[in-house]
Order: C-alpha cells, then sequence, then structure tokens
C-alpha cells in the first residue's frame, strides 16, 4: 500500500522537484510558472518530444538500479497500459502519465493512449501532440491541479521492458528542458514474451519503470509497485 506520505504528497505537491509541504501549504505547482509557461493555464508538452522511436538493430543500455526509487501506479492505469500493448502487438503504442513526482518516486494515477492522429510503426511511436496538449488539459482541470504530467509509456514490438538509446534520449531532453519543468521523468516500456514451449501461445506483457536519475544523468530501473487509489481523478476521455 501508499504510505500515507505519498498519498499526501498528491494534494500538496508543489510539482518542481517532486517536493512536499509538511506544513500543509496547499499551493499547487502550476501557480508557481512564470506566464510564458502556461499555455491556458496549464503547462504545454513542447512538439519535439515524440514518446518512442527505436532504433532498429542497435543495443539498448542496461539501466542500473536506482536503489530506494518506487513508481506507484494505480492498478487500472496498468491495466490500461497492458491491455492496449496485448491490443497491439505488431505495431508501437504508448502514451501519456500523469500522477506526481515524490522524493522517492512517484505516483502513475492516469494513463492514456497515443492520439487518433499518432503515427505508429512496428518500431516507432509518433504520438499526437494536439491530443496530448488536450490532455494536459483536462488531468490538470479535472483533478484541480493535483495531478500534472510526469512522463510517457509505450510498447517495444517483439522487445524487452528495457529503454533504448533513443528513450534515454528523449528522457534526458526532457529532464534539462527548462520549459517542461520536469526534471525527473517517468518513463514505463511493455515488453513482449512467449512461452518458449508453445510457438503459437498468446504473448504476455511485462513493464518495466525507468526514471531519470538527475545525480548521475542516467535513465535508472525504478521499482514498479500496483496500488489502488482512493481518489482518483482521470477524467472520461477517449483514451484508446
Amino acid at each position: 500500500m501508499l504510505s500515507t506520505h505519498v498519498l499526501r504528497c498528491g494534494l500538496r505537491s508543489d510539482g518542481v522537484g517532486g517536493s512536499c509541504h509538511a506544513d500543509g501549504d496547499s499551493r499547487v505547482w502550476w501557480n508557481q510558472l512564470p506566464e510564458p509557461w502556461l499555455r491556458l493555464g496549464c503547462p504545454g508538452l513542447p512538439r519535439r518530444f515524440s514518446l518512442a522511436i527505436r532504433e532498429t538493430g542497435t543495443r539498448p543500455p542496461v539501466p542500473l538500479p536506482l536503489l530506494g526509487v518506487t513508481v506507484w501506479i494505480d492498478e487500472r492505469a496498468l491495466e490500461f497500459i497492458e491491455r492496449s500493448s496485448l491490443s497491439s502487438p505488431r505495431l508501437e503504442t504508448g502514451g501519456g502519465l500523469f500522477g506526481w513526482s515524490t522524493e522517492d518516486g512517484g505516483v502513475v494515477a492516469c494513463a492514456f493512449g497515443p492520439g487518433p492522429r499518432a503515427v505508429r510503426t512496428p518500431s516507432a511511436l509518433e504520438s499526437d501532440h494536439d491530443h496530448t496538449q488536450e490532455l494536459i488539459l483536462a488531468v490538470h482541470s479535472t483533478s484541480q491541479g493535483r495531478y500534472r504530467f510526469v512522463g510517457s509509456w509505450h510498447s517495444h514490438v517483439g522487445g524487452s521492458a528495457r529503454p533504448s538509446g533513443t528513450d534515454c534520449r528523449t528522457a534526458e531532453s526532457m529532464a534539462q528542458d527548462s520549459s517542461v519543468r520536469l526534471p525527473t521523468p517517468m518513463l514505463l516500456v511493455v515488453g513482449f514474451r512467449r512461452r518458449r514451449w508453445l510457438r503459437r501461445s498468446r504473448p504476455h506483457v511485462t513493464t518495466g519503470a525507468f526514471v531519470w536519475d538527475t545525480t548521475t544523468g542516467m535513465l535508472r530501473e525504478a521499482r514498479l509497485r500496483s496500488t489502488e487509489l482512493s481518489d482518483r481523478y482521470c477524467p472520461p476521455l477517449m483514451v484508446d
């Protein structure tokens, strides 16, 4: 189960560096952003950030575990991610993650698909930028500022639940872009596996969690734990 500290952060997080106010300060992160970073009352995701473009033939790095860091995800969000991946076994899919960051990881409350105008291939995913912007605004409104964009998820067709070199560079660019205000973006990668002794068996998926480590400047593996959030503020939008 989530600790009371983590749950409390979800209501009182300032969203900058993942800090929480122990004194009960109810300020939310978007109140502290300068005007140029606000788009219709909410920060926007720069268009140049695509969710996933894998380089065919390159060997993905093996991220070292980031000790003490845990990504909690609501069971319904994880179910959506894995169901969406299984329903698209030949084309990569993915989408945005929304929740909040903590000093020892973060919480994913909502997960969505890539949008109707996304470009999907067996080895690449270019998200629908306008759809992502609409989600940022909708989640901000529904959660009353409790949730923000915290990262992305995507599947690897026929691959492992490990980030590619491009995934690492995308996370680095996002972490270093001051307009995003997301120094520790989260990444969930879904990999496919089949039972070797059953050639025609239905594949099952494994999901790995990764967080950008500002100390080492690397994408590091984190523990992934699921839970059921008692209070969840996700807009009822089309997510596929």
